[in-house]
């Protein structure tokens, strides 16, 4: 039984990085449709964050009405039929932007949820490890995504969209979870604890690491055909790659968080951006595994660390309230991925492999700025701190 409902629980969070099946077929569905411009085809795999937002903030309040369980098996059939419906449907492009709109408002719902269930059916003691298991469970779904993504889209690319078909067991999966218990009733709106400066600085911090951490998942199919390195298979391995590493670091996340203590973000932003470094000054495809591969371990790790510092940024009572914030910052930075790296790429003259460096110089200034943040909290803590 015990068994059964780690099972039960954590299985929403496999769905969590499925679009990154869609990421391998970048390049292809560019050629499918060139009178479409590159940014328009990059939004498919994050348009869904930019609707998922709020979704985002309404399933957190939606919880006090309605069981967990019912909202995260309704976002988890709004997902196959967003997911599933360009295999059928994909003469024009806007059916393509029509169906990632609908797998966003299913996205919505089940991200906040998926660590709210933990906490909903696992003590106090028991959630750490629980959130380990999360983040090696969405490491394997993004593994299983994006390689199967990948060998589809090798064969044509809205055949990527089949990947989804691996929704329909996680449906049933949250089907057979306990009915579970509604959420307590938020008082007031809660903006006044939102608004404090810690929670905002890290909100903010997660949208710049979003910005620039997705310019790998947009931009590397483009970037393997140009450099003639391979296709939409050869992508979707490394991006598997970099989600079996995240497995890895998923399972030793609580251990690798104790260590890093405070400055547990500022070497994620550091060691992200040094691996977007990698990808600009590799010549083969090896060193592009090795950098997907250390994206993969800090990133996996990047959302547990999050949540630990917004939560403790505001008073227990607003916790879950500082989740489902801090999990829509992720969402608007991956959004604006595409965009705001595109735009700063013309602003600069920039070429596509030029990206990843504009990425990782500005990963490490983040870094450098997040260092400091820590260091001055640590600074008022101690002053804080009464002497014997």
């Amino acid at each position: 039984m015990r068994l059964k409902k780690m099972i039960t629980v954590l299985s929403p969070s496999f769905a969590l990085t499925s679009i990154v099946a869609l990421s391998p077929a970048i390049a292809s569905i560019s050629q499918a449709f060139p009178q479409t411009s590159i940014s328009a085809v990059q939004s498919l795999t994050t348009l869904p964050s930019l609707v998922a937002i709020a979704i985002i903030l309404l399933s957190g309040r939606l919880s006090s009405v309605v069981t967990k369980k019912r909202i995260v098996a309704f976002s988890i059939g709004l997902m196959i039929l967003g997911g599933l419906m360009p295999l059928v449907l994909h003469q024009h492009f806007w059916q393509l932007v029509a169906a990632a709109v609908i797998f966003g408002l299913g996205y919505g719902g089940i991200s906040p949820l998926t660590t709210a269930l933990i906490h909903e059916h696992y003590s106090a003691q028991e959630q750490p490890t629980m959130l380990g298991f999360q983040s090696a469970v969405i490491g394997m779904g993004g593994v299983l995504f994006s390689y199967i993504g990948g060998r589809l889209a090798s064969l044509c690319w809205w055949y990527a969209y089949g990947a989804f078909v691996l929704f329909i067991p996680i449906l049933f999966l949250v089907l057979m979870l306990p009915k579970g218990e509604l959420s307590p009733p938020v008082k007031g709106s809660g903006l006044g604890e939102l608004l404090n400066p810690s929670l905002l600085f890290y909100v903010g911090q997660s949208i710049v690491f979003a910005i620039f951490f997705y310019i790998l998942q947009t931009n590397l199919a483009l970037l393997v055909a140009e450099r003639g390195l391979g296709g939409s298979e050869l992508s979707g391995k490394i991006l598997s790659c970099q989600s079996a590493v995240g497995i890895i670091s998923g399972v030793l996340g609580g251990r690798v968080l104790g260590r890093l203590r405070e400055f547990s973000l500022p070497v994620i932003l550091a060691c992200t951006g040094i691996a977007q470094l990698i990808v600009y000054f590799s010549g083969s495809a090896a060193p592009l595994f090795f950098a997907a591969g250390l994206i993969g371990f800090f990133f996996s790790i990047r959302m547990p660390a999050g949540y630990l510092k917004a939560t403790a940024s505001v008073t227990p009572a607003a916790a879950t309230l500082a989740i489902s914030v801090y999990c829509s910052s992720s969402q608007v930075g991956q959004f604006l991925s595409p965009p705001a790296v595109n735009s700063l790429s013309e602003l600069l003259s920039l070429t596509l492999e030029q990206k990843f460096l504009l990425g990782g110089c500005c990963l490490l200034g983040a870094a450098m700025i997040s260092a400091a943040w820590e260091l001055r909290c640590r600074g008022r803590k101690a002053a804080e701190t009464p002497r014997g």
